[in-house]
This record gives structure tokens, sequence and C-alpha cells, in this order.
């Protein structure tokens, strides 16, 4: 089971910057600092584990 939230609070900023640096075409190097003003600009959606709190998406 898991849970959708939007509160900054609970994303993990390095786990999300790691996967579009080094994964996703479209942000391939792209530096920490862009991530985190992308993110402070945004409304953001994480998937979290019911159970354990930890993020999946």
């Amino acid at each position: 089971m898991y849970e959708i939230s939007t509160d900054p609070a609970r994303l993990d900023v390095p786990r999300i910057h790691h996967w579009l640096s080094t994964d996703a075409y479209w942000a391939l190097g792209r530096p920490l600092a862009t991530q985190q003003a992308a993110i402070s600009g945004s409304l953001n959606f994480g998937a979290y584990h019911a159970g354990t709190g930890e993020q999946h998406a």
C-alpha cells in the first residue's frame, strides 16, 4: 500500500537528484542546486510506502 503526499519536507531530494542526474535523459548531469530550485518552484508529489514511509516515486 502506498500513500501520496505533496509535503515538501518528505521529499528525499538527494535520491530524486541522483535518479534525475544519472538516469533521466532530460536531466543528465543536472546540478543539485538546479534540481533544488526546480523543486522549490513546483508542486511536488511523492509516493511513499504506507508502512515504512520510504519514498518510492
